[in-house]
């Protein structure tokens, strides 16, 4: 979905973008070799060892980051393991140039009927993210590559149990009810709130 994210948001070679919640630093390594200047951001230490990437130990809620310093925000599978959606879109806005873009891919709920679990609908995420300040550019729907890639996993697997049930739960009720999207979104101008 990365390369899906940045081939729509037009962003341009030695764009400043901050990856926030980046792991090891995959996508970071990914946006360097297609000339881009990433800075990974996590609660990890555990990065890959690049001198020409920066990468910085630190809680995406309080961002250690200059604000109005990158073209480009990227969160992949971030905000649906937050419990402060505002916050970290928030701390997003606040370092991004005018007009900056956020970049997101992220789990959703197609329905909030009988869901068990801390997930939002993309209905509650819309407004969220425009509440914040931004303006939605681009949203598309992709549970599809979501499923085929979990079966892949499955099927590549001796056993599910290791790689889908970590903490003995069996099974997410409503997972069917399960999304994946990305959006694209544009710093407003205006005050948000």
């Amino acid at each position: 979905m990365t390369k899906r994210l940045v081939q729509l948001s037009g962003i341009p070679a030695h764009a400043a973008i901050a990856d926030l919640g980046c792991g090891e630093g995959i996508v970071c390594e990914f946006l360097h070799r297609n000339g881009f200047e990433p800075t990974g951001v996590d609660l990890s230490k555990h990065f890959i060892n690049s001198n020409e990437i920066k990468f910085i130990q630190a809680d995406f809620l309080d961002l250690p980051l200059i604000s109005n310093s990158f073209d480009a925000v990227m969160m992949e599978c971030v905000l649906s393991i937050q419990n402060d959606l505002s916050t970290g879109l928030s701390e997003a806005r606040r370092i991004l140039k005018q007009s900056g873009l956020l970049l997101l891919s992220d789990l959703y709920l197609h329905s909030d009927q009988d869901s068990d679990c801390n997930l939002i609908t993309m209905n509650q995420y819309l407004e969220i993210i425009r509440k914040m300040g931004f303006q939605i550019i681009q949203w598309e729907d992709h549970t599809r590559e979501l499923r085929d890639l979990i079966f892949k996993i499955l099927w590549e697997q001796d056993s599910i149990e290791p790689c889908c049930f970590p903490n003995g739960q069996h099974g997410m009720k409503g997972s069917r009810n399960l999304g994946y999207f990305i959006l694209i979104g544009r710093k407003n101008a205006h005050t948000y709130g």
